[in-house]
This record gives C-alpha cells, sequence and structure tokens, in this order.
C-alpha cells in the first residue's frame, strides 16, 4: 500500500440506486437514424483526431522544452550575481537547484523553452551577460525535484 493512501470505508448507503430503462431508447420521429457504415467512419476519423492529439501533447510535454546551462558555481554571490544580472537583461533565469547554498554546486539556467531557435536568439544577450554561450540542453522539469 502506498503511504499516502489512507483507506476509507464508505457504508452502502451512500450510494443511491439509479433505474435502468426496460426497453432501448428509440429515435424521435425527426430524428434519422445514420447508416452504420458511416457511424463507423465518424468513429474512425474521431479516434484518429484524438490520437494525434495526444501525440501532439506527448511530444510538447516530454523531452521537447529546452534552457540554455549558462554555468556551474559553487559560490552563493556568483550565482546571485549572475542571475540577476540576467534577468535585469531581460533573459528568463533560474537555479538548479532552487535554493543557493554557499559551497553547493548550483547550476545557472536560462529557459525554459520548447523552441531552440528562441534559445539560440538569447544566446546573444546571454554571452554580453555572462561572456559565455553557454550550452543548449534538453530540460525535463521533473527530473529536477
Amino acid at each position: 500500500m502506498r503511504p499516502d493512501y489512507q483507506h476509507v470505508d464508505v457504508p452502502n448507503e451512500a450510494f443511491e440506486p439509479i433505474e435502468l430503462p426496460s426497453e432501448p431508447a428509440t429515435l424521435e420521429s425527426n430524428e434519422q437514424p445514420q447508416d452504420s457504415s458511416q457511424q463507423a467512419a465518424d468513429l474512425k476519423t474521431s479516434k484518429q483526431e484524438i490520437k494525434q492529439e495526444n501525440a501532439q501533447q506527448t511530444t510538447t510535454q516530454a523531452g521537447t522544452s529546452y534552457v540554455v546551462q549558462v554555468g556551474s558555481f559553487s559560490k552563493a554571490d556568483n550565482v546571485n550575481a549572475l542571475v540577476a544580472n540576467l534577468r535585469a537583461a531581460g533573459v528568463k533565469a533560474f537555479t538548479v537547484p532552487e535554493k543557493v547554498v554557499d559551497g553547493r554546486l548550483t547550476r545557472v539556467v536560462v529557459g525554459p523553452d520548447i523552441s531552440r531557435k528562441s534559445l539560440e536568439k538569447q544566446q546573444k544577450i546571454i554571452k554580453q551577460v555572462a561572456k559565455t554561450d553557454g550550452l543548449i540542453v534538453r530540460y525535463d522539469p521533473l527530473a529536477n525535484q
């Protein structure tokens, strides 16, 4: 059993019984029945559309997000100064791990963005501020928690 799962007993009285019709539903006089082959084609088309949408969401969610890794520092003052300078230049910068601790290696990162080209454009600003292009890498926000 999962540690965050708690079992709760629910009495049967908590559920209301429902009555199902004894006869199947019929079409009203103004409705036209669809041809079964037409229904099958519509169902196939809608399934394909759903699959395409899910595939697009999956590729957007998993593995297509990028960041520019600007540098890694162990001094908190250096990390904080670089992040402040990048943000002042209009770049979305953050650290990994989020909490900066002196003596602990902390990465300064710009992004994330789903467009690698957008980050390539931001590298010009990063070069002016940080004196380095940085490295564009894939980013998984769930891996950094």
